[in-house]
């Protein structure tokens, strides 16, 4: 696992290296989940549901929307 050393900006911003959002495929926009454990912050991509996942969702439960 290679390592990264990252700044922090005034505002509290990082910037994940090029590479690193490549392999991951995070793009401008997306949504990190942010975790503080102990002496270490992870990130996890997260995916917003849209209006059209929920109405898929409940439309494979049978229900009608």
């Amino acid at each position: 696992m290679a390592v990264d050393v990252l700044s922090v900006s005034s505002k509290g911003q990082i910037v994940l290296p090029m590479e690193m959002r490549k392999k991951m495929s995070i793009e401008a926009g997306a949504k990190l989940a942010a975790y503080a454990l102990g002496d270490m912050i992870m990130l996890k991509p997260i995916d917003i549901p849209t209006e059209n996942d929920f109405k898929a969702s409940f439309m494979g439960r049978g229900c009608r929307i």
